[in-house]
């Protein structure tokens, strides 16, 4: 396994619960592949849970949310 992540959404919104990359494979953009990949399937937004981890929260420092559509075509 190279990165798994799961999310929960609403009708609104959809956040991540957990995710987890191999440590080999970090800074490559899997995680943000998986909430993009996640914003599409969900048809939603992701946004920050309220609980975030010390490297959630990196991740979450230059962002609000992240949207399949704002991706270039």
């Amino acid at each position: 396994m190279v990165a798994t992540a799961t999310f929960a959404a609403d009708k609104f919104v959809a956040r991540c619960n957990s995710v987890f990359v191999t440590p080999g494979f970090r800074r490559a953009g899997l995680a943000t592949y998986l909430y993009y990949l996640a914003s599409e399937r969900f048809d939603a937004r992701i946004v920050p849970s309220n609980l975030l981890l010390k490297d959630g929260a990196t991740f979450w420092s230059n962002r609000s949310a992240i949207d399949f559509r704002d991706l270039p075509a």
